[in-house]
């Protein structure tokens, strides 16, 4: 059966992905995504450090439960910039189609979203 370019169906028609660009655009928006939750637990981290430094009084220095507190979220925040600097690399590989959406990207990701979903719990 002919469909017409301009009709309802041949237009509908257009509208539909393959199945593996549909596939790189979930991966992709998912990426986004979870950079978006990174950067948000990052700028969190680094608002509550900044208060603890400002509630100190010039030449005091912080008691051991604050320091230590202090410590884990300037390492948590590091560690998370270094996976959004991962997950934006594999975004980028993924748009330059030098990389699939094959088993090996989404067990790079189920990795990244272990350690993600952890920090998460943490808190």
């Amino acid at each position: 059966m002919k469909i017409k370019a301009f009709s309802k169906e041949g237009l509908n028609q257009a509208i539909k992905l393959d199945p593996k660009m549909k596939e790189k655009l979930e991966l992709a928006n998912w990426i986004n995504n979870t950079v978006d939750k990174l950067n948000t637990q990052v700028d969190a981290y680094e608002a509550e450090v900044e208060m603890m430094n400002l509630n100190l009084k010039k030449g005091k220095k912080l008691d051991s439960t604050k320091q230590a507190r202090n410590d884990l979220l300037v390492n948590t925040a590091e560690k998370h910039k270094n996976h959004i600097k991962k997950l934006e690399a594999i975004l980028r590989l993924m748009e330059n189609d030098h990389v699939g959406t094959d088993k090996v990207v989404y067990n790079l990701v189920y990795s990244l979203l272990i350690i993600v979903v952890g920090c998460f719990i943490e808190r």
